[in-house]
């Protein structure tokens, strides 16, 4: 066997047949359960709080150029 693909091998075998150390769970579980959804929520919230300000700078806008139509009481004719 090529001397580089045995060193390759002898170094990631371990990983691949005997159980994993502590260690890498730990740092695979603080990526995934921690890291991971903080990073994603942070990037919503974000993105939430942009539209939710245009939305309410054009909810503003359209609302002073309003026109108020004094004759209408909030019923609806059924025809």
């Amino acid at each position: 066997m090529n001397p580089e693909l045995q060193a390759l091998h002898s170094r990631f075998e371990p990983y691949l047949i005997h159980p994993w150390p502590d260690v890498i769970w730990a740092d695979y579980w603080l990526v995934t359960g921690v890291c991971l959804p903080l990073l994603i929520s942070i990037g919503t919230t974000i993105w939430f709080t942009i539209g939710c300000w245009k939305d309410i700078i054009l909810f503003f806008r359209r609302l002073r150029v309003e026109c108020v139509d004094n004759h209408d009481d909030g019923t609806v004719d059924r025809s």
